[in-house]
């Protein structure tokens, strides 16, 4: 007996499924990783879930995740269909079944069959994937899928619903269900790891007595972003095409840096903390009120925010948001873009110290040595 979990995963302890136990009980498991249209449709569910749902439930049951399972259920285009068998593959998935065959026989199989034939190859070149691990408890719920937004920014995710005392972690408002979260993230800071927290986070984890930030009741809109303090202001400032909204937060002047600001009439405000802890240093990520803004950040702050990210891996992108990163264990990279238009991107080799500029089509994708 095999019991297949459903994507929407954040809502699983609310409609019947029990992955923490269920993962034993049954011979084995498989993963739901159906996107389909990601903005128009009831679920909302950003196209990188595609990828993590499977290593999600890969790190909940090693070795007993049968495969993934998405279907044709509105996908308006045929990228709206492929791309969740694309994420599927990369996400290292043993099997694939496709539902149903009454659905997609007559115009999805032969685009998927092509898609696969040439994923066939490109896999066998990949080891086993790996990223910035994100803690994501069972049974916990809060800024639901705000790390396959991260995935869209182009940083390797890595979920997991077990504590992973890494050298690099994010947490988020679902990681703050954990009641002993604030030990936990004092533990591994002060062995000199870096933990990425959201303002949810926050939220949760000011409940349990945890310092030093406040999220504030008010809201602020950034039109313009800086980074690169300069004595009390800063060396880069750059005008954003689109504006967003923001939570205000608390944090004591010159005790953490504010490496990259918002600015609206009021002045700046936080967009991304950084803060020396113990060993290691703690950031605070300020999620837009609607998280899909993070990707409308200008290219140069998307590369500031992964330059601090990705310091300890050894690939990062620069670029604008939709370009794709994924790491594997034998010193392979491969990139994939999901941009509507033709773009560049400049991948800096971190042990090569060199950085190459490649030009790169919607639905390409690329396989990188490092």
């Amino acid at each position: 007996m095999i019991i297949k979990f459903p994507n929407w995963y954040p809502y699983h302890s609310f409609t019947g499924y029990n992955p923490k136990n269920e993962r034993n009980i049954f011979d084995s498991i498989y993963t739901g990783t159906e996107t389909r249209d990601h903005k128009m449709t009831q679920q909302n569910i950003p196209r990188y879930m595609s990828y993590s749902i499977m290593r999600y439930f890969e790190n909940a049951a090693p070795g007993r995740n049968g495969g993934g399972w998405y279907d044709a259920f509105d996908c308006y285009t045929h990228l709206d269909y492929t791309e969740q068998g694309i994420f599927t593959v990369l996400s290292g998935a043993k099997e694939i079944t496709l539902f149903c065959y009454s659905h997609i026989y007559d115009h999805f199989v032969p685009g998927m069959g092509y898609v696969f034939d040439r994923l066939d190859e490109d896999m066998s070149k990949l080891g086993k994937p790996y990223g910035i691990n994100a803690y994501i408890p069972f049974d916990s719920y809060g800024e639901e899928y705000i790390t396959d937004y991260f995935g869209h920014m182009g940083l390797p995710i890595e979920p997991s619903p077990e504590y992973d005392d890494s050298r690099i972690m994010i947490l988020t408002e679902s990681s703050a269900k954990d009641k002993d979260i604030v030990k936990k993230m004092e533990a591994t800071l002060g062995k000199g790891g870096k933990v990425i927290t959201t303002t949810g986070f926050w939220r949760e984890a000011a409940q349990k007595g945890a310092e030093p930030f406040r999220i504030k009741a008010n809201v602020r809109k950034a039109d313009n972003y800086a980074h690169e303090i300069d004595i009390c202001g800063f060396k880069n400032y750059f005008p954003s095409s689109d504006s967003a909204l923001y939570s205000d937060i608390f944090s004591p002047v010159n005790d953490g840096w504010n490496t990259v600001v918002g600015l609206d009439d009021s002045g700046v405000f936080p967009v991304l903390i950084k803060q020396k802890w113990g060993e290691g240093f703690l950031y605070l990520l300020n999620i837009p009120h609607s998280p899909a803004d993070i990707l409308k950040l200008p290219a140069e702050v998307l590369n500031k925010i992964r330059s601090e990210f990705m310091a300890d891996f050894p690939v990062m992108i620069k670029g604008e948001s939709n370009v794709l990163l994924f790491l594997y264990d034998n010193n392979k990279a491969f990139l994939y873009s999901s941009v509507m238009h033709n773009t560049f991107v400049d991948v800096v080799y971190k042990n090569k110290g060199t950085t190459e500029r490649i030009f790169i089509r919607p639905g390409e994708c690329r396989i990188l040595d490092l």
